[in-house]
């Protein structure tokens, strides 16, 4: 297949005017290429597949009690989400190893993030109190042999217990951690990162504010230069103002966008459940249990947009629902970027940022009708 006249975002995130081919793989970008079939791409933007890195669900999908499956795959696909990590809400070790093993027998997803339960009751958010523990010696195995070594990630709240003892043998059995849901100060945090902690779990939710004097987590994974910081984009879980001020710290290559997406994204208002046993009442879009903001209901392409509305320039902002998420959890060497030798995650794009085409290694998924 052949992308002819596309305005293609390249591998150093810049749009030049090229044809591109490939099959599963990304094969040659060059001025023309001769002689192909393909689709003419004259006025259409040609960007890598997006990246998410923590969504919960869509349209019914709950990663713990997983229903809905289907529906979660050709709703991600539908919105230009050709990668994406499946995440798990605390829940009793038990629960966590089923939803693991049954997740990781299908193909479509090359890793999952745990996000409970070895976080702080104090910074809980929207999970089940009931089932947050520290880490306790052959867990972290458990669940990765249950999820077939697909753990990429796991939130943890390193003050908590041993946990911080553990971070390091996370690393052994290849998953990454990101602090997050935690009260710790900024020497605990800065511990957590010099034993191997590198990302932050949706960057100003469920932790202390930025203080001037009284440091914490925030302030230490801003300040270092090896940390990545997700970031919720739909302007309700962080202020525009205070997610562009973020940007100006970080820039494209630290900051990840997130979706956080509920098992409501891409339904009405009404009633969810979240994790399988909390109800989630979702009024004008916005998520609560009780009177905790939950997850959200905007999926990652939105929030890329979102950022583009911002401030951001397309190029960054697709740079950081792409590439940066892909860098964060070590897949970079085969998705994020249109990149001879890449898989051929592409989507094509209106000039208003309307989908228009999906592929996800070089099948077409989607067409716009």
């Amino acid at each position: 297949m052949v992308i002819h006249n596309g305005l293609v975002l390249n591998q150093n995130f810049e749009f030049q005017k090229c044809d591109l081919q490939f099959s599963s793989k990304i094969e040659k970008m060059e001025d023309k290429i001769e002689d192909a079939e393909g689709i003419d791409a004259a006025d259409l933007y040609v960007i890598p597949g997006l990246v998410d890195v923590h969504t919960h669900g869509a349209v019914g999908f709950d990663a713990n009690p997983r229903e809905h499956k289907q529906e979660y795959k050709e709703y991600m696909r539908q919105n230009g989400i050709t990668t994406y990590f499946p995440t798990m809400v605390t829940d009793s070790i038990e629960n966590l190893q089923s939803a693991l093993s049954d997740l990781a027998a299908d193909d479509e997803w090359l890793g999952f993030h745990v996000e409970g339960p070895f976080i702080s009751v104090g910074k809980k958010g929207a999970h089940n109190p009931d089932f947050i523990k520290p880490i306790e010696a052959g867990e972290l195995e458990l669940l990765q042999k249950a999820a077939k070594g697909k753990i990429r990630l796991m939130t943890v709240a390193p003050e908590v217990g041993d946990n911080m003892d553990y971070i390091p043998v996370c690393r052994e059995l290849g998953i990454r951690v990101t602090l997050g849901h935690s009260e710790c100060d900024f020497d605990t945090a800065q511990k957590a990162y010099d034993l191997g902690a590198t990302q932050l779990t949706h960057t100003f939710n469920a932790m202390k504010g930025i203080h001037h004097r009284n440091l914490g987590l925030i302030e230490c994974a801003l300040s270092r230069q090896d940390v990545f910081c997700e970031m919720i984009c739909d302007g309700f879980h962080v202020a525009p103002e205070v997610i562009m001020l973020t940007y100006r710290m970080l820039g494209p290559d630290r900051m990840v966008v997130i979706s956080d997406s509920l098992s409501a994204t891409g339904l009405p208002d009404g009633c969810y459940q979240l994790g399988g046993d909390q109800e989630v009442v979702v009024k004008d879009r916005k998520a609560y249990i009780g009177d905790t903001i939950a997850g959200s209901t905007t999926c990652l392409f939105q929030m890329m947009k979102n950022c583009v509305s911002f401030g951001i320039s397309l190029e960054n902002a697709v740079k950081m629902a792409s590439l940066t998420p892909c860098r964060a959890v070590g897949i970079d060497d085969r998705k994020g970027s249109l990149k001879v030798g890449k898989d051929a995650d592409i989507l094509l794009l209106s000039k208003d940022l309307e989908i228009r085409y999906v592929f996800k290694t070089g099948k077409m998924v989607y067409k716009a009708v």
